[in-house]
């Protein structure tokens, strides 16, 4: 799935907002999309962005998702407490995770308007 929000004003987040996958007996899928556009992203430590891809039992785990913020009146990320995440799946057994190395992307960026 995707989340789109283009805000004319700040945008706050205290809360989560995901667009991740859950862990799976076989195959989790690939993490979807986070795309804002705003003039400040603000938010508390409770804040998170996550477009991560989940885990299976037995492999093929999904890549990770994208998270894009930009921003068109602020100039950096410095109000933005909470955190941002978009890992690529893992493989896992009873004993321990064994990471795959799966694509994602994090932008953060000011918009010249």
């Amino acid at each position: 799935g995707s989340v789109r929000l283009n805000v004319g004003g700040n945008l706050t987040i205290n809360g989560t907002v995901t667009v991740a996958t859950s862990d799976q007996s076989s195959r989790s899928g690939a993490a979807g999309s986070i795309w804002f556009t705003c003039a400040e992203l603000l938010g508390e430590g409770t804040g998170a962005l996550d477009a991560s891809a989940g885990c299976s039992d037995i492999s093929f785990s999904g890549g990770g998702g994208r998270i894009a913020v930009h921003l068109t009146e602020a100039t950096d990320f410095s109000n933005w407490h909470g955190t941002m995440k978009a890992n690529g799946g893992a493989w896992k057994n009873s004993y321990k995770y064994y990471p795959i190395l799966a694509c994602y992307t994090i932008h953060q960026t000011k918009v010249l308007l």
